[in-house]
């Protein structure tokens, strides 16, 4: 739109939350370069994102996780009541609209200027953006081939194959000139009668879309990536100094006074030389940028709310980031991360909160399929996706649950505290007599099949085989996690950085004993893995022995997975999200 509307009309606009970085999130600055050409550690996530930022009619506002709304009031940002539980993504709003969050579960609320509302949607799509002309033409987006309508009385859905993968943001000038990017290169335009497919020239995940004209449209993703549409084609700006890094947000007074948000950067383009504004925050992918008529401009940047004074950025919120325990692959774009109060999905490098409980302190996932997740935590207390909503499951135990594993949807083991073994039979979970001695703490749970289970305990590995169980001589103490390819190769980690190996008939020591806590093991293949610890530990297996990988000191990690040797993803403190990645 041009410069005299936006001033007019204020719209608010996305920031998304890829995990605590790229739905923002994304990914972010390489921490270890490995010794093949393009394989390197990105930053995706740091949980407790706040999701987007914007400014309408004089007013700030963020949203995030469990329906949570931030308004900035008398110089404080305050939390507010929304009118739903459900984790809002994205923001927007005009003079004449009002001001409309969309989330997950066809999650909306509106703002008339003194409270906020839900509005049925009458759908349960994940949404992921939502942008608008005047109140009776309000669009929303997400999951593929949705796309949501609001006339000024409701929603109607409808069922678009130019959309046919994730929408990630939606922008535009008119109801008849409207822009959707999303991941893997989506990119599509509705010109007031049909949406067309039109190509980026690029596959990286498209975060964020801002049109000033319909000749001046800008877009900006995963690696760096910066496009611009001419009304004709959309064509590749080169990045400042090389930067390859998430850009996940872009907002701007003109094309001559452009903002770009990502790893802990702002980038800034002046019409002819772009520069550089550092956060000096801890790296987080920068999740939403926008800025209000009088000049303040203001970004979402983890759990952080930041303004631009002069050259500087000046925090204004900052929230409680969170523990996540353990992660998932389902395929190389799904993942599911879980830890305290939060369950987390990624789909391809975006990520955001997919179901939230104050209570609980989830501590390991497995799923068979995207329709049937298994999570697992203290308490006994057991969670279940079944492709619609996330239940809970009743155990039959109280005590804390610390891992889990299966082989298909009715056939799935638990292991816990004080000896708990827990089956699932796909109608409901029953308990197992206890492994090994009472008091016995079990930390993870790996099979060959459903008739051969290895279990990790602090005080080594106890199999059960044709449902006898045995403790396995030189498997070691404090084990931490345990995972393997065959029952012939099976790998367990230590909380004093011990990794020990079984080769089908006994257990030796593959690393010797370190100063660090390894917490989590994830074998990729044979003579592969990854392992997982305190201190910013990554290890790599590499035919047959562990190297060390650079990372923070600081950063503790408790799980990892991959789907092969060159894409894995590990979890830890601080919300936060890595992927090794070749892509």
């Amino acid at each position: 739109m041009s410069l005299p509307a936006l001033v007019r009309s204020i719209p608010i606009r996305l920031g998304m939350f890829f995990v605590l970085s790229g739905l923002s999130f994304g990914c972010g600055e390489p921490t270890e370069p490995d010794s093949r050409p393009g394989l390197h550690w990105i930053v995706e996530s740091t949980a407790e994102e706040i999701h987007s930022i914007a400014s309408y009619g004089g007013q700030w506002f963020a949203v995030g996780p469990s329906g949570g709304i931030y308004e900035l009031r008398d110089g404080d940002w305050r939390l507010v009541e929304s009118g739903t539980d459900q984790i809002l993504v994205d923001i927007w709003g005009s003079q004449e609209a009002g001001v409309f969050a969309v989330g997950t579960h066809g999650a909306c609320v509106h703002y008339d200027g003194t409270s906020w509302s839900a509005i049925e949607t009458g759908s349960d799509a994940t949404l992921l953006t939502v942008w608008g002309f005047g109140t009776d033409h309000v669009l929303a987006a997400g999951e593929p081939r949705v796309l949501l309508r609001y006339d000024g009385t409701s929603w109607s859905e409808d069922r678009v194959e130019a959309l046919r993968d994730w929408v990630v943001a939606l922008g535009g000038t008119a109801p008849d000139d409207v822009h959707a990017v999303g991941i893997r290169g989506l990119a599509a335009h509705f010109d007031g009668s049909t949406w067309t497919r039109l190509s980026p020239g690029t596959n990286e995940n498209l975060r964020d879309v801002w049109a000033f004209t319909g000749t001046e449209v800008y877009a900006c993703g995963s690696a760096g990536t910066l496009l611009r549409y001419d009304a004709d084609a959309w064509f590749g700006l080169d990045p400042p100094g090389g930067y390859e890094f998430a850009l996940n947000g872009i907002w701007g007074r003109s094309p001559r006074d452009l903002y770009v948000a990502g790893e802990s950067a702002v980038l800034h383009f002046d019409g002819d030389v772009w520069d550089s504004r550092p956060l000096g925050a801890r790296p987080r992918n920068t999740a939403s940028i926008f800025g209000d008529a009088e000049g303040t401009i203001r970004v979402a940047h983890g759990s952080s709310i930041y303004r631009l004074d002069g050259s500087d950025w000046v925090p204004e919120l900052t929230a409680r980031p969170v523990n996540l325990f353990d992660v998932w692959t389902i395929s190389p774009d799904h993942s599911i991360a879980v830890g305290d109060r939060l369950v987390m999905t990624g789909l391809s490098q975006f990520w955001y909160v997919s179901h939230e409980d104050p209570t609980a302190s989830w501590k390991a996932v497995w799923a068979s399929g995207p329709r049937d997740i298994f999570v697992v935590g203290d308490d006994g207390r057991i969670l279940h996706y079944d492709g619609s909503i996330w239940a809970e499951m009743s155990s039959g135990t109280t005590q804390d649950l610390m891992g889990i594993w299966g082989f298909g949807p009715a056939e799935v083991f638990a292991v816990g505290t004080v000896g708990t073994i827990l089956r699932y039979d796909g109608a409901v979970w029953s308990l197992l007599p206890p492994v090994g001695v009472p008091g016995q703490h079990c930390t993870g749970v790996w099979g060959a099949g459903s008739d051969d289970l290895f279990v990790s305990t602090h005080r080594g590995v106890y199999r059960r085989n044709h449902e006898v169980w045995t403790q396995m001589e030189g498997s070691g103490s404090g084990l931490e996690d345990i995972h393997g390819l065959s029952a012939s190769d099976v790998t367990a980690v230590c909380d004093a950085g011990q990794i020990y190996h079984f080769d089908g008939t006994s257990w030796s020591i593959q690393l010797a004993e370190r100063a660090e806590n390894l917490l989590g093991i994830w074998r990729s293949g044979p003579g592969a893995g990854y392992a997982a610890g305190v201190r910013g530990t990554l290890m790599r297996l590499v035919d047959g022995s562990w190297t060390q990988m650079d990372g923070p000191v600081d950063q503790a990690w408790f799980g990892i997975c991959a789907t092969s040797d060159n894409e894995v993803i590990a979890v830890g403190s601080s919300s936060r999200i890595q992927r090794y990645t070749s892509r």
